[in-house]
């Protein structure tokens, strides 16, 4: 069949001779800050993963229900009070009610802490 040579090919860059560039690449590139809106939205998501973790350690394999609330809800002081005020009502097999009134209660005073 065909033989074919691959011959190597010059650098298309060749170094300066004083070697690379001065710029280093960590202060070529710049990240931008992000929007004190932005901020403030990614600290609400931190507190709903703290609130269902709190959740996840008292109710085990029972807190999707509750956790599921808490990841929908609004993400501001009010939005998340509202989710916790709902979690009382929630009907979930083999958690009794009260369980429900103390994680709701532990989860205000969690909420309360946070000065977001």
């Amino acid at each position: 069949m065909y033989a074919t040579t691959v011959a190597a090919a010059a650098p298309a860059y060749a170094m300066p001779a004083g070697g690379p560039p001065a710029q280093s690449v960590a202060t070529a590139y710049a990240p931008p800050t992000p929007s004190p809106a932005a901020v403030v939205a990614a600290d609400w998501e931190a507190v709903v993963a703290d609130l269902q973790q709190i959740t996840e350690e008292q109710l085990g394999n029972r807190a999707r229900k509750v956790k599921d609330l808490l990841g929908a809800a609004e993400r501001s002081r009010p939005g998340i009070q509202s989710a916790i005020d709902q979690i009382p009502t929630i009907s979930i097999l083999f958690v009794d009610a009260s369980r429900l009134e103390g994680l709701a209660t532990d989860l205000k005073a969690r909420l309360e802490g946070y000065s977001v």
